[in-house]
């Protein structure tokens, strides 16, 4: 969260040369220099505005002390990116009557202790729900054959957990609770978390690159690999039991159709959800900056309030901002662990492109 404020600080106007391909800005030579800059393997970018796509583009190398160099149709590891299309899967289950936003821990998992009962959907995707931030995520995926199974369990491990906070008192981040909402709607559907979501999200907005766990087996060099703060190539990911809170992997245009959906579902489009579900995915229910898997601010740069979120695996890096206002998006992502500088300076440099999401307004 202070590392997206510090961002929303030094926003500024940047100009760069830049070749437009089929209508699309190609910022691949863009990014180059930043990759030298920065010390990474490898940046992409990309910018829209609700119509489509107005900016793309990758540089730099799948993988340290390798020549096989990303592209613009790699697919990338986004981390808690993810938890924005878990609630947006939640909100479409909402809206067909499957459950409700009010809809608790309690009636779904009676045998937890009574402090847990009022834990609803808000709370667990506002970071207001009380449970601490992780549960023990290697012990939990031997747990049970299934991942439904390993699921439940993470929520059983809480009867042996004490909270941080009663529910909506105060944020604490937690990729624990984005796990305990996926609990609760496989409890209701007899259904898969990852069943859902290609029901409810990929397969409606054709995000056919969509998949979980890391981009490619750790044998292969067919997309890119992440890399430790140190800089040590690793292709593995969190185990699959987190997903609902961060193992999704897409390429840039997937990832884009996502985005700009928010886009569109904010300024009152046409979406794959109603207008009214948009609003709620997008205001914080409780005190603080936490949406419904968005962090919300209001920048000196916007008319409006702009949504955004950062994500990491401890290998990659991803970084989200939609300013409605503007009517525009940018998206960065980068194949190396705590990469904030580098993701930030893709989006400062899309922001000198037309109809992107950082340009000043007057």
């Amino acid at each position: 969260m202070q590392r997206i404020q510090r961002y929303f600080l030094v926003c500024s106007t940047i100009y760069f040369k830049f070749v437009v391909i089929s209508g699309v800005i190609d910022i691949s030579d863009l990014l180059s220099p930043l990759i030298l800059k920065h010390k990474v393997p490898a940046l992409g970018g990309v910018g829209l505005n609700a119509t489509g796509v107005t900016s793309l583009g990758a540089s730099g190398v799948r993988r340290r002390e390798a020549t096989a160099n990303v592209t613009k149709y790699d697919y990338w590891h986004l981390g808690s990116c993810t938890k924005a299309m878990t609630a947006t899967m939640v909100a479409s289950l909402v809206e067909n009557g499957t459950t409700k936003w009010e809809d608790t821990l309690g009636e779904r998992f009676a045998w937890l202790p009574k402090e847990y009962h009022g834990i609803n959907f808000f709370h667990l995707f506002s970071h207001t729900s009380g449970i601490p931030p992780n549960a023990n995520w290697k012990e939990l995926s031997t747990s049970a054959p299934t991942l439904e199974g390993q699921r439940v369990n993470a929520v059983k491990a809480l009867l042996n957990t004490t909270m941080v906070g009663k529910p909506g008192e105060k944020v604490v981040y937690s990729n624990w609770g984005y796990v305990v909402a996926a609990a609760m709607i496989e409890n209701a559907t007899g259904e898969s978390y990852e069943t859902l979501m290609k029901r409810h999200v990929f397969g409606p907005l054709r995000m056919i690159t969509a998949g979980y766990g890391p981009t490619s087996k750790s044998d292969e060099l067919t997309q890119p690999w992440g890399h430790t703060t140190e800089d040590y190539p690793l292709q593995q990911d969190n185990p699959l039991v987190m997903s609902p809170a961060g193992t999704i992997h897409c390429s840039l245009e997937d990832w884009s159709e996502f985005v700009r959906d928010h886009l569109r579902g904010s300024l009152g489009l046409p979406a794959l959800l109603a207008i009214e579900s948009y609003r709620i995915l997008h205001t914080p229910p409780f005190n603080g900056p936490y949406a419904l898997g968005w962090v919300v601010s209001k920048v000196s740069w916007s008319k409006g309030p702009v949504l955004a979120h950062t994500g990491s695996n401890t290998y990659n890096y991803a970084f989200a901002v939609i300013a409605p206002t503007e009517g525009t998006a940018s998206m960065s992502v980068c194949n190396k662990n705590d990469t904030f500088p580098a993701a930030t300076d893709v989006l400062l440099h899309i922001s000198s492109l037309p109809s992107t999401v950082l340009s000043e307004t007057s």
